[in-house]
């Protein structure tokens, strides 16, 4: 839930607030690379992403050990997540190849679909 707030801030609330002042954007450390300067928006910003990923590798693991979907397709779903939600830990390299991991965690879910799709037609 944090991390769709985040989204939803990034999307929608962002752009009107950087039109309207971006010097307010600047002094309270939300410029484009920066981080909050409030610690509690702060730790709502990191936090958010870290416990999606963690969120993932749970739901990853638990759906692994029941053999529901192709591994291959549950790896791609939670690497691509663990590389998303921990970019505040993770080196500069993996934050500039933010296109490529979105990618990889697409994908994953693409598949995942794809084969409830296909499974849905055979039982049908």
């Amino acid at each position: 839930m944090l991390y769709l707030g985040k989204l939803y801030w990034s999307a929608f609330i962002y752009p009107l607030v950087a039109a309207w002042d971006t010097s307010f954007l600047r002094s309270h450390g939300f410029g484009p690379g920066s981080d909050p300067i409030d610690p509690i928006v702060r730790t709502v910003f990191y936090l958010g992403p870290i416990l999606l990923a963690i969120g993932y590798a749970l739901l990853g693991a638990g759906l692994l050990r029941i053999k529901a979907y192709p591994a291959l397709a549950l790896s791609a779903v939670v690497v691509g997540a663990l590389l998303v939600g921990l970019w505040p830990l993770l080196p500069d390299l993996v934050q500039h190849l933010s296109a490529v991991v979105s990618l990889i965690y697409r994908a994953g879910i693409a598949w995942i679909g794809w084969t409830l799709a296909r499974t849905r037609s055979l039982v049908a």
